[in-house]
């Protein structure tokens, strides 16, 4: 299935990917070589859970999330 993602604190800003059928939210950055517990992914304006099925046609937010001290 297809799913056009938007990234943000990425150099490359837009992607279409091709995913399973079965693809869960991390399967995303996982697809893009992003360690899933690096960022966070959205639909709209809601953060998406992990093990949260992903739909064809989807268009999902990846960002970067930022940590430290």
């Amino acid at each position: 299935m297809r799913v056009h993602a938007t990234l943000h604190g990425f150099a490359e800003k837009e992607r279409t990917l091709e995913v399973a059928e079965d693809a869960k939210a991390d399967d995303a950055p996982r697809a893009l070589g992003i360690r899933p517990e690096l960022v966070l992914v959205f639909r709209g304006d809601r953060p998406l859970p992990s093990d949260e099925p992903l739909v064809d046609g989807d268009r999902i937010r990846i960002l970067r999330v930022v940590s430290g001290g």
